[in-house]
């Protein structure tokens, strides 16, 4: 996979509650497709910080785990589940 770079944005609070990834669908093919995923923390409610990171990691494991062929089946239940 070519480099990828992000970074978290400061915004008018001191802490960050977004999440993001980026994932190679197939890391043993060089040209495999990427999922990149991003979930915003609610900023300012409690837990806003777990609840990103939850459901990146939920629809994360869901999708790329899914055997299912069609990517708006895959995206759909990936959200569902999240």
């Amino acid at each position: 996979m070519k480099s990828v770079y992000g970074s978290a944005i400061q915004g008018a609070r001191n802490y960050q509650e977004d999440t993001f990834a980026v994932d190679e669908q197939d890391p043993a093919r060089p040209n495999s497709d990427v999922l990149i995923t991003l979930c915003d923390g609610m900023g300012g409610h409690a837990g806003g910080r777990t609840a990103s990171d939850t459901a990146l990691k939920a629809f994360k494991s869901t999708f790329l785990g899914s055997s299912q062929t069609d990517a708006k089946q895959r995206l759909g239940n990936a959200l569902d589940v999240a």
